[in-house]
């Protein structure tokens, strides 16, 4: 005990002094946030970054996304418990890995509110139990066809139709920097195609609404995934970037 309390205090040491961390014996790894630092990895090894709080910005989508958790927060109290009971037995179905490879499986309430949102995202009926788990159809081709300020922002899916009973929920980000590779933070949802919709239709129009015109240059990121309408399944998703031409 005594040892691996020396090594907590040796690891809130390195925090302040460096930015990169190496563990030891005592210490395989660590991600989450301990006293202000954040602990991650990423292709270059383990790090840790200061904790910085975001602005509380009140826009459109972030008031939908807390109203939505908020709703469900309360619909979860109104359920009986024969329903609360049967979330949580259907919860291990939905078991996830961390970043340490370790199955996480989520509480009742949590599964309750993550299928009731994606559902909502979809346009499907709300659910009151946990529905036969369905996985939404899978995406096995993206690529961004046309992106330009002459011409139109195109996707090329496989399946080139949003499947019945699916929803197909397309994220983007913002233009920036060529070299940037990882975006994963930065993606935005530009809007929600219903089943039957051709996904080569233009949507230039729903990301200038989001980010404004696209810089000549610049790198934009997209990711796509499929939701089943019926049980708030969700497919893997996938991501495609490309370099914005005149």
């Amino acid at each position: 005990m005594q040892k691996n309390i020396l090594c907590l205090r040796c690891i809130q040491l390195i925090i302040l002094i460096m930015a990169k961390i190496k563990y030891q014996e005592h210490v395989a790894g660590m991600s989450g946030k301990l006293n202000g630092s954040v602990f991650s990895s990423n292709r270059s090894g383990a790090y840790v970054r200061s904790n910085a709080r975001p602005t509380n910005a009140q826009t459109a989508a972030q008031t939908t996304a807390r109203n939505l958790l908020a709703t469900y927060a309360q619909k979860w109290k109104t359920l009986t418990e024969e329903q609360r009971l049967a979330w949580t037995n259907a919860a291990p179905q939905y078991s996830k890995s961390t970043f340490f490879k370790d199955g996480v499986v989520p509480t009742g309430n949590i599964l309750f509110t993550q299928l009731n949102i994606n559902v909502s995202i979809a346009g499907g009926a709300e659910l009151s139990s946990p529905p036969v788990k369905t996985p939404a159809s899978a995406i096995s081709d993206f690529a961004v066809n046309v992106f330009s300020l002459a011409g139109a922002l195109e996707l090329n899916l496989t399946p080139g139709i949003v499947p019945v009973g699916m929803a197909l929920q397309v994220d983007a980000t913002a233009c920036m920097s060529p070299g940037i590779n990882n975006a994963k933070s930065k993606f935005r949802t530009i809007t929600i195609l219903a089943a039957g919709t051709d996904v080569t239709d233009d949507l230039k129009s729903v990301y200038v609404a989001k980010f404004g015109a696209p810089v000549v240059g610049q790198k934009a990121f997209f990711r796509v995934r499929m939701i089943n309408k019926s049980t708030g399944d969700v497919s893997l998703p996938l991501t495609a970037s490309f370099i914005v031409t005149a």
